[in-house]
């Protein structure tokens, strides 16, 4: 029996080496902030999402166009900002980039209507979230170090959380 399956390897895969697959990686990063948004909802009373009318009133509509206007912001900005800040980065040996995260999520916030920070100790947290959400994520669904697949088991040995196996590798129950 195995415990991981071709899909979540080829998937990596594609998302991480080849270039026609660029939609499927903005897609990707687009879920990965999602999911660091809601959870940075849930967890932190200063941030807050409802539906302002956009696709529904349960407030989807409200998270997608925040992760796009995320995503925007990191596109177009945050090379800008970190460039402008590159000393200041240097110096805070890279805790830097985590306040020009929060600033583009607290911008995010002042631009998309239904999406609420309640201030900027909030963006602070909420920036740690979501980059928290995504490392922990692009870690489980790490290609391995010969680039060719992605293998996701969790539990199979008592002191690690990843264990990486050959395709004819089985591990029986």
């Amino acid at each position: 029996m195995k415990l991981y399956g071709k899909g979540i390897m080829k998937l990596s895969q594609s998302i991480s080496h080849t270039p026609h697959a660029r939609p499927l990686r903005l897609l990707y990063n687009w879920v990965l902030i999602g999911l660091g948004v809601l959870l940075a909802q849930w967890m932190l009373p200063g941030i807050s999402y409802q539906g302002a009318g956009y696709l529904g009133e349960n407030g989807w509509g409200t998270l997608v166009l925040v992760v796009v206007t995320i995503s925007l912001l990191n596109l177009l900005l945050r090379p800008l900002l970190i460039f402008f800040t590159l000393p200041f980065v240097i110096v805070t040996f890279g805790l830097g980039v985590w306040i020009i995260n929060a600033t583009l999520l607290y911008l995010a916030a002042r631009i998309v209507p239904g999406f609420e920070i309640d201030g900027f100790a909030s963006a602070l947290w909420g920036s740690l979230i979501i980059s928290f959400v995504s490392l922990l994520v692009n870690w489980l669904l790490r290609p391995s170090r010969r680039g060719q697949k992605a293998v996701v088991m969790l539990g199979l040995h008592k002191n690690t959380l990843l264990d990486r196996r050959k395709d004819d590798e089985t591990i029986d129950p």
